[in-house]
């Protein structure tokens, strides 16, 4: 008989204008988000990230992940990303990971999650307001906006 996997709360992670800003040429990732991604891993020890950022599909998960290793970020934060789908929204991707890759996952209906991009339209409206938290390109993934997301998962 198979161990049920316990309940997890998912980060579905864009990379451009999240760990990468835009104003920052010198680093792959931008050290300070890096550390504010680390800080929410460290005080929601349950949460496990899929990754949702076109870098799924123009690097593939190899390269994010050597590049993961190279900024000092476990590689078993990370799940899984969400499936390409032609012609729909990034929200809608991420509604189908919900629903069909998931529960394998240990998530279940009515998880939580949140969602860290810096696109809106790309999420809205098929994302609920209080699943996303939206990044300035310029800025990432501040200490503010990570302080947010830690409060809306650890809030049961």
């Amino acid at each position: 008989m198979r161990k049920p996997i316990p309940e997890r709360k998912i980060l579905f992670l864009d990379i451009d204008g999240v760990l990468k800003t835009y104003s920052d040429h010198s680093t792959v990732f931008t050290e300070s988000c890096v550390n504010e991604l680390k800080r929410i891993a460290q005080e929601v020890p349950d949460m496990r990230i899929v990754i949702s950022s076109t870098w799924r599909e123009k690097f593939g998960l190899f390269r994010v992940g050597w590049v993961w290793h190279h900024h000092g970020l476990p590689e078993e934060w990370v799940i899984d990303r969400t499936p390409v789908k032609l012609f729909d929204s990034r929200g809608i991707e991420i509604l189908s990971w919900l629903n069909e890759a998931g529960p394998m996952y240990g998530v279940v209906p009515d998880a939580k999650f949140a969602v860290l991009e810096d696109e809106a339209d790309w999420i809205f409206p098929d994302i609920p307001k209080e699943n996303a938290f939206i990044c300035d390109p310029a800025k990432g993934l501040t200490q503010r906006l990570a302080s947010r997301v830690i409060q809306y998962l650890k809030n049961d």
